[in-house]
């Protein structure tokens, strides 16, 4: 059992709390003179009445005494960040009173200004609450020098053994946290929130002070066990902002019928430094970070894991949650392990890729149409009435009123706003197909779907398995109603064999908290097709658990959100598509209308973003389901014809960073797409000893757009151009002058992936959207050992002379996909230019 903070003189006290919000002034709105740039070509300068309650110091700008915005180059950013650094470690030099000392020193870093607000007394109290929600320390951080043994006593609480979560440091709630939380309180009251971006602006200043104080380990500028102390203290804060943050973007989208994606990705994009990385992916935080079932499915957990809202995400009451409903089972994700291993027993995939897995593919399905108790598997089966279906036109559902059990025959109606639309996995045996040739439908399981339709008062069910026949014509028809029906269904029901076995006759907090903890990494839950459908029918989600007990999703949420443990609570972030529009807003006529309107065509790169790990039995499936997220038609498998019907809109340069197969240029149909990827997940390895790295698409979040026209991709990236192949002559020359060059060396082997038809090659990176000046590249959010940066080719002009990129954008010279290459961290990245590209 991991512990939650609680009051007392080690970590925080209420009056703390009410001094530090007694103590907030109110100034009168500052005259702020907005420079835009440090430029002499910067028009007449405007002086505004900003009234700001909210102020994050930033080593980037400040204001002098004449209320002038100055600016600060990188370096210097540096100094700045590395003399508050300087500072905290002077302050830890005082043993005795070391938390006081740099308590105060950083409290300057947030500072509030506005006028007490109505019922102090309750704002006190609800921030003591929100804080007694945190974890009591983070995942540990461990100290390589000095070890904790050496360090001095002063430095643990008082009358404790000197292990690391006894350090003062850890255990302490520093004011700036205090503020976090009463800042939440405060917003929380409001109708908008606006302010989450201040608590980003904060995280991002700690983990900027993380990464200066790391780097500075390794120098003798600053004294060793101060550093260290310091990195637990700055450690410490930014875990507990990251998860404060998160709780409140939390509050933001369960209050928002339809939540705005970029202003979503601005409060949950924190930059992760390279120590920042480090740290999450060292031995001691992954180590703490809770123990992983061996039931758990490996891959489903890395779907979790690399969620941009799992980012420094604590795991730790996840999995003792977990382990409480399902970790007495054995591994179920390799099972049939061939001649050579069959009597090794089950086992756990590996999680780096889906089809390594047979919970997606290769499992043998002995009974596809699966019983419901008591049954004891003898019952009829029931077959369609192929007229009934054929006579409606639209979606169909099986009617629970005119279904004829004694002929076996199922009933067809017309789907409606009184169906239950039952979203299950295949796999799992729940029903089988109905046409005269197929195995039929267990009447067990249609007295289970119409008695829990009738309790939920709905007169008919639709389940995939009875209402999409295998006729192509009819398949197709029903899939092209799929939206129409879990959109407009009254009730979505969820069909999981892990959900299924919860027992929920005793509905403790705790038990609530596994059953999410449970959704979140089942079968249901890592499958595109019930993506899809739990994306149109999330507003009611109920879920089937044990004894055909049903419990509807949001209802667990509330309580868990309300009563539970923040850090599972915040993991539904990673699940938006769980999430009820307006869970604690007041219902309107237009909520729906609203929220349809959102979800009625998601942007292209968050569909992938969400499918990349999700797989579809079915070849082809795949672009399917990303034409029913984005486009609400399906375009059937045909990729090409997916990236025409975008013609004129935008898409993240970031998100083509990644392995994904692109359309390519084997016809001249594709030019103009061939860097388009084909498909939103990733293919099946051809051969299962093959080692390549894959590097699955991203939301391209804080990434430059570029534009989608007839004849390629146009967008501004951070590149890199060099010649491809050069004359002999000139290599042998470049080897003699430049051959000991790493960065050399490495951009010759980038040049052996281009064909030699092509003159010129270029190394491009996404451009940082918030830096329209910046040369720095946006980094790749998933698992990579250096930078991930893409590879296209250009024949050049005729003459061979590559056109620049100054002259007009209509004339820019086409460039072809190549792929994708990751730059070892160990070389340094070659010099960045920010120039606009055609990619054909």
């Amino acid at each position: 059992m991991y512990p939650l903070l609680s009051m007392s003189s080690v970590t925080f006290t209420q009056e703390k709390v009410e001094r530090i919000l007694r103590e907030v002034p109110y100034k009168v709105a500052n005259k702020i003179r907005n420079l835009g740039s440090l430029s002499d070509s910067d028009p007449q300068p405007q002086y505004e009445l900003i009234p700001i309650p909210y102020t994050v110091w930033s080593t980037e700008h400040e204001l002098d005494e004449g209320a002038n915005l100055i600016g600060y180059n990188t370096v210097d950013r540096r100094k700045r960040a590395f003399n508050e650094v300087k500072t905290y470690c002077d302050a830890l030099q005082d043993h005795s009173g070391h938390v006081d000392c740099l308590d105060a020193s950083f409290t300057k870093l947030l500072e509030f200004n506005f006028k007490p607000p109505e019922g102090m007394d309750s704002v006190v109290k609800e921030t003591c609450h929100l804080l007694e929600r945190l974890p009591a320390v983070p995942p540990m951080l461990g100290i390589d020098t000095p070890s904790t043994s050496n360090i001095y006593a002063g430095f643990f609480v008082e009358g404790s053994p000197q292990f690391w979560e006894n350090l003062r440091v850890v255990r302490f709630v520093d004011s700036n946290i205090i503020r976090l939380a009463m800042l939440i309180v405060i917003e929380s009251r409001k109708e908008r929130h606006i302010w989450n971006r201040k608590i980003v602006e904060y995280i991002d200043l700690i983990g900027e002070l993380f990464g200066v104080a790391s780097e500075q380990a390794s120098s003798s500028q600053l004294p060793i066990t101060e550093l260290a102390i310091l990195r637990q203290f700055l450690w410490t804060g930014w875990q507990r902002a990251v998860l404060l943050n998160f709780y409140y973007t939390l509050t933001s989208e369960t209050t928002s019928v339809s939540p705005n994606h970029r202003e979503r990705s601005l409060v949950l994009g924190v930059q992760l430094n390279a120590s920042l990385r480090e740290a999450l992916q060292s031995k001691s935080v992954q180590s703490s970070s809770g123990t992983k079932a061996e039931y758990m499915c490996s891959w489903a957990f890395e779907l979790l894991r690399t969620d941009r809202a799992a980012v420094a995400q604590d795991f730790r009451v996840f999995h003792e949650r977990y382990n409480a409903v399902l970790g007495h089972l054995p591994p179920r994700c390799i099972v049939n392990r061939g001649s050579l291993m069959k009597n090794l027993g089950p086992k756990q995939c590996k999680g780096k890729y889906p089809t390594q897995c047979q919970r997606f593919r290769g499992m043998k399905i002995t009974n596809q149409s699966a019983h419901a108790l008591p049954c004891r598997g003898n019952c009829p089966r029931l077959y369609w009435d192929e007229y009934s279906y054929r006579n409606i036109s639209g979606a169909r559902a099986v009617s629970i009123v005119h279904t004829k059990e004694q002929h076996s025959l199922l009933w067809y109606c017309k789907a409606s706003d009184t169906t239950m639309a039952i979203s299950h996995v295949w796999s799992h045996g729940q029903g089988g197909r109905p046409e005269a040739e197929g195995t039929g439908f267990n009447t067990c399981l249609h007295h289970r779907y119409r008695r829990i339709a009738r309790s939920l008062g709905c007169d008919s069910y639709w389940m995939d398995t009875p209402c999409i026949p295998q006729d192509h014509d009819l398949r197709h028809e029903a899939i092209m109603e799929i939206n129409n029906i879990f959109t407009n269904s009254k009730v979505t029901l969820v069909c999981d064999r892990d959900i299924m076995s919860i027992d929920v006759s005793d509905l403790t907090v705790e038990r609530q908290e596994s059953i999410l903890s449970a959704l979140l990494v089942c079968d249901w839950n890592v499958r595109a097709w019930t993506y899809l459908e739990s994306v149109k029918g999330r507003d009611n989600i109920f879920l089937l658990c044990k004894n055909d007990a049903v419990l509807r999703l949001g209802d667990i949420l509330k309580t868990v959100y309300d009563k539970g443990n923040m850090s599972i609570a915040v993991l539904f972030l990673t699940a938006q598509h769980l999430l009820p529009r307006g869970l604690y807003s007041a219902p309107t006529g237009d909520t729906k209308a609203e929220g349809d309107h959102f979800w009625g065509g998601m942007e292209v790169e968050d569909a992938a973003n969400n499918l990349s790990h999700r797989h579809a039995s079915r070849p082809g499936d795949e672009v399917v389901i990303w034409s029913l997220l984005t486009l609400s038609v399906t375009v059937g498998s045909d990729a090409l014809k997916f990236w025409k019907l975008r013609i004129g809109s935008h898409v993240p340069t970031g998100f083509l960073i990644s392995s994904s197969p692109r359309i390519g240029y084997k016809s001249e149909e594709n030019l103009g797409f061939g860097w388009a990827p084909c498909r939103p997940d990733l293919p099946e390895r051809k051969r299962w000893w093959q080692r390549e790295t894959f590097h699955f698409a991203f939301d391209g979040v804080d990434t430059e757009y570029a534009r989608i026209n007839e004849d390629g991709l146009s967008g501004q990236w951070v590149s890199r151009v060099f010649d491809a192949h050069p004359p002999w002559p000139h290599v042998i020359w470049d080897w003699g002058m430049q051959g000991t060059s790493a960065e050399f060396r490495m951009l010759r082997r980038v040049a052996s992936m281009i064909p030699r038809r092509f003159y010129w090659g270029a190394l491009l990176a996404p451009a940082d959207y918030e830096r329209s000046t910046s040369v720095d590249p946006v980094l790749y959010r998933g698992k990579a050992d250096g930078t991930v940066l893409a590879v296209v080719a250009s024949h050049g002009m005729e003459d061979g002379i590559l056109m620049r990129y100054s002259m007009p954008e209509e004339n820019q010279q086409p460039w072809y996909w190549i792929g994708v290459v990751e730059w070892p961290k160990s070389i340094p990245l070659p010099k960045f230019q920010r120039e606009a590209f055609l990619i054909v």
